[in-house]
């Protein structure tokens, strides 16, 4: 049974974006602020969302509500640029980073459980 949540994060998946031809990302079903950095697995960034679901991304993919696309990925921070409205009609780039959680680790997390973009099965 899907939670209300998670229901709700699923729907927004389905929304159009600034970039309409392209499929959404599974970390794009959630809002950035709510994603937790927690490893750093060269190219890979390990990601924990909201559902407690590992991801993994890597520079190129896209996470959170506001198109963004990873462009930079250290062992400090995930460098994003999103697309946002400019008022105007139009769209502009703003420049955000997901900072890495000094005290939460990836340690328990197996990398081989994880596939491309995809959700670790349990």
């Amino acid at each position: 049974m899907r939670t209300p949540v998670l229901a709700a994060a699923l729907l927004m998946c389905l929304c159009t974006t600034a970039s309409a031809t392209r499929t959404r990302m599974p970390l794009e079903c959630f809002d950035r602020t709510t994603l937790r950095y927690v490893d750093y697995r060269h190219p890979w960034a390990m990601v924990l969302s909201p559902d407690n679901v590992m991801h993994r991304a890597k520079v190129g993919d896209h996470l959170g509500l506001s198109d963004g696309r990873v462009v930079r990925i250290t062992a400090e921070r995930i460098d994003i640029l999103e697309l946002v409205p400019d008022g105007d009609g139009g769209w502009v780039d703003r420049a955000v980073s997901v900072p890495r959680r000094e005290k939460e680790t990836a340690s328990a997390v197996d990398p081989d459980a994880l596939v491309d973009h995809c959700v670790v099965t349990r």
